[in-house]
């Protein structure tokens, strides 16, 4: 058998938007729990129209709105549901944003929660969320770096939920979507990546990785996940130290590490535990233990001094 290695790509990005909406669908609806259910399709219940998708198209101050009414049935969590059919094959990195706002008729309160399904796992994950008094648009963006494959699912499906959050769901409550981007990155990117177990060489999940760019000031940063690995993406060209910490570790330094144009450097990171500080209980016990040999030795001096009188 003959290994063939596939050719490197140079990094392109294809952004997926609600201007194209014949493959990226939408549905709305009100959540009758505070956690969105255990599938998206539990979530395709009514569909955006073609104004709904004008709305979300763009950052253009025009939203599209989801209301809980004033009634037994439709109390409960106003969410939209956004799909994007992704074609790319070697992705490296996916990037969202959401950007919109939500508020409650009654308590006059601000909160909204943004997931991202892994298809891999079954599950929703927390893009992220805000909570504030104040009636504002707000963005959520975030990117992933570490097997970004995960969140497409065999029919190259992503889905975006964004849910309304205020208290238990008993209020009438509003969601706004202005605008939502899918970014997607095939190829290689300038990166560092690499993983961070300890002397066992066990993973360290929650490191703190930054790579400092000498000459442009430039700071990238990434957090280890589960497995120990991380991965830093988009760095210019350059010379850069990487620190790597977390608590309960001797912090781990790296000099002059060179990133090329569209080349991954791969730098892996062993941290040790640091030589434990005696304890109060250690030096509690050092103290007896003197205090005991100089009553021995008080006892042997006025043992001797006695025998001598006689």
């Amino acid at each position: 058998m003959v290994a063939v290695s596939l050719p490197q790509l140079l990094a392109e990005t294809t952004h997926y938007t609600y201007q194209d909406y014949s493959n990226n669908k939408a549905w709305e609806g009100i959540g009758t729990e505070p956690t969105p259910p255990s599938s998206p399709s539990v979530l395709m219940i009514n569909p955006f129209i073609a104004l709904d998708y004008n709305k979300v198209s763009i950052s253009d101050d025009q939203h599209k709105s989801s209301f809980s009414f004033n009634d037994t049935i439709d109390f409960g969590y106003p969410y939209h549901l956004f799909n994007f059919k992704i074609m790319e094959e070697q992705i490296t990195k996916i990037s969202i944003l959401w950007e919109g706002s939500s508020w409650s008729f009654i308590s006059s309160e601000f909160g909204v929660e943004t997931f991202i399904w892994n298809a891999t796992n079954s599950n929703w994950e927390v893009l992220g969320n805000y909570s504030s008094s104040i009636d504002e648009d707000v963005n959520i963006t975030i990117s992933y770096t570490t097997q970004p494959d995960n969140y497409i699912d065999p029919d190259n499906n992503l889905y975006i939920l964004v849910y309304a959050q205020y208290g238990d769901g008993d209020s009438n409550s509003d969601l706004f979507t202005d605008f939502v981007k899918v970014s997607v990155t095939e190829g290689e990117t300038n990166s560092i990546s690499g993983t961070v177990n300890d002397s066992n060489n066990h993973p360290i999940e929650g490191a703190i990785v930054i790579a400092y760019n000498t000459t442009t000031n430039t700071v990238g940063m990434a957090t280890t996940s589960a497995d120990g690995s991380y991965r830093i993406d988009d760095l210019p060209e350059g010379y850069y130290n990487i620190m790597v910490s977390k608590t309960g570790y001797e912090t781990e330094n790296r000099v002059n590490v060179q990133v090329n144009e569209n080349e991954p450097i791969i730098e892996d990171f062993i941290l040790e535990t640091p030589p434990k500080e005696p304890t109060t209980d250690y030096w509690v016990f050092i103290i007896i233990i003197l205090v005991l040999v100089i009553i021995i030795m008080f006892l042997i001096y006025s043992y001797r001094k006695f025998t001598k009188q006689k």
